[in-house]
């Protein structure tokens, strides 16, 4: 797989967790929510990094940097293909209110010339803590999506991309493309629904600086 590839394939999705990524506040602004259903109850939880960054570790298949130093890789074979982040995460009024876990299973690199396609899948799963209110499990498939030309022009041109772009990463493994929520605890006991990670970027630059910003939109239904 060339580089420029595997940074288009994996940034999109766990390129957000890298301690070089930077999300900057000021463009942290709650994105809009879509109901689908009059049942639903929407609340969303944002992440800024690397100011929510508390450990990032993957298989060295990933161009992100592991943090914090001496963090063990995921250097299993069972593994490799791994990523784990462990972050902070903040209210839509710019409180810090939990904390998260995403794990990542990625595809097995691929040897076209190309890299992956745009349409590329894996697995993700969420723990979202918010301690006096419980937590959620969520499960969704993700995708590169419309954010490949992105990391395709850094990785081409050698220039920062600079613009406003909106991407939703999540991909299943509802028909509706959103993830599922699997369960919760406390308020969030017996939780049904779906979520998105929808994500809003403004800068990529060619030190690996992605500045935007990274929602869950949980959709309730319970």
């Amino acid at each position: 797989m060339n580089k420029a590839g595997l940074m288009i394939a994996l940034i999109a999705g766990a390129g957000i967790g890298a301690f070089g990524v930077q999300f900057l506040n000021k463009d942290s602004a709650p994105l809009s929510s879509e109901k689908t259903s009059p049942r639903e109850r929407v609340e969303s939880f944002f992440v800024d990094l690397p100011a929510h960054g508390i450990a990032v570790t993957h298989g060295g298949r990933i161009g992100l940097q592991p943090g914090p130093p001496g963090i063990p890789a995921l250097d299993e074979p069972n593994i490799q293909n791994g990523l784990a982040l462990l972050i902070k995460v903040r209210n839509a009024e710019g409180n810090v209110v939990g904390f998260a876990s995403e794990l990542e299973i990625f595809p097995e690199p691929t040897r076209s010339p190309q890299g992956l396609e745009p349409d590329t899948t894996w697995e993700t799963d969420w723990t979202v803590v918010i301690p006096g209110r419980g937590g959620l499990f969520l499960h969704q498939q993700e995708h590169t999506g419309a954010g490949a030309p992105m990391f395709q022009h850094v990785a081409e041109t050698g220039t920062d991309w600079v613009g406003e772009m909106t991407i939703t990463t999540s991909a299943g493994p509802r028909a509706d493309k959103r993830g599922v929520i699997v369960g919760g605890w406390g308020e969030f006991e017996n939780a049904q629904g779906s979520f998105l990670e929808v994500d809003r970027f403004t800068r990529f630059t060619v030190q690996g600086e992605l500045i935007g910003t990274v929602e869950l939109r949980i959709f309730r239904e319970d």
